[in-house]
């Protein structure tokens, strides 16, 4: 798809295919208002073939306007057919779709004339948001409960993805060197995003074998202002849904509220949110949003926090 009519489906919201080297990658698209500066790019995890319609794509995010245009990416490996459930945005046989992402992610974000850059996924969506993220500086990751290394992983789910998608493979050793099986790796090189990592204390199996493993090859020191570790419980044991919409959506507020992106900003404004009632209202020094759109409280909100920021800068 050439970067024209790229922008002519971005025109309007809507299902659209970028047909690019051979395959197709299918994207549903929320336009936001002509002057918005934020784009979201959003990952759906494991796809059941037996009960979910493919392409699938994550939901877009409810309640947040035209503050954030909103991409949501299904998984190009998952047209391919198999019994596997999850292909980590990582591509298949003849389809390298982490080089192919990042050159599509690069004209989408052109095209739209951003300038605030969000990934957000959830278990092999976050896997693929921490991937895709730290491609893009200055951008911020949201990733639930991720897988961070294949290796680690359920070896049942890494074999059917290695059988049906990489067939000329012995194994995950051998894929590690076409393309990204280990974000860890990545990130035990620096930190050049901004990461919001949600992880349930209810969801041993990935608090063990993906978070901890990640942690230990982290690049970043007590001065660094790029990574923030959310774990916690809420109510629910096991992987699946343990981070609900609830625990993450104060998070994508907070982004779309802060001036900037290192992580005391967004502490600091994700806190505020939690402890004053109101909906999600725009920076007050940004003049792209309109104010009549958000309650006076949400205004004055906007603006302490705004005023807090300034002050640190």
């Amino acid at each position: 798809m050439s970067k024209t009519d790229l922008a002519s489906s971005l025109s309007e919201s809507g299902a659209f295919d970028v047909e690019v080297q051979g395959g197709k990658i299918p994207v549903n698209f929320k336009r936001a208002g002509s002057k918005t500066r934020i784009v979201i790019f959003s990952f759906h995890g494991a796809i059941d073939r037996t009960t979910r319609r493919i392409p699938a794509y994550a939901p877009f995010l409810p309640g947040i306007g035209n503050l954030a245009h909103q991409v949501s990416v299904s998984d190009p490996t998952m047209l391919v057919e198999g019994s596997f459930s999850m292909s980590w945005y990582a591509g298949h046989e003849g389809f390298k779709t982490q080089d192919i992402l990042k050159q599509v992610f690069e004209d989408i974000i052109e095209a739209l004339d951003v300038d605030k850059v969000i990934f957000l996924g959830a278990s092999s969506g976050g896997f693929a948001s921490l991937y895709y993220s730290w491609h893009f500086p200055g951008s911020v990751c949201v990733a639930a409960c991720p897988q961070t290394c294949l290796a680690l992983y359920y070896k049942r789910h890494v074999d059917r993805y290695l059988a049906e998608g990489w067939p000329s493979m012995s194994g995950i050793e051998a894929l590690s060197n076409t393309i990204c099986t280990d974000v860890g790796a990545l990130y035990s090189q620096r930190i050049p995003n901004t990461v919001i990592y949600l992880q349930s204390t209810g969801d041993h199996k990935h608090f063990v074998t993906q978070l901890i493993p990640f942690l230990s090859n982290l690049k970043v020191t007590d001065k660094d202002r790029s990574f923030i570790l959310n774990s916690g419980y809420w109510g629910k044991l096991g992987h699946s849904g343990s981070v609900p919409r609830e625990a993450f959506m104060p998070w994508i507020k907070a982004i779309l509220m802060s001036q900037v992106f290192d992580a005391d900003a967004l502490m600091q404004t994700h806190y505020e949110l939690n402890a004053t009632p109101g909906k999600i209202a725009a920076p007050s020094s940004a003049p792209r949003q309109n104010k009549d759109d958000f309650a006076a409280a949400d205004i004055e909100l906007a603006s302490k926090i705004t005023a807090w920021q300034h002050g640190r800068a």
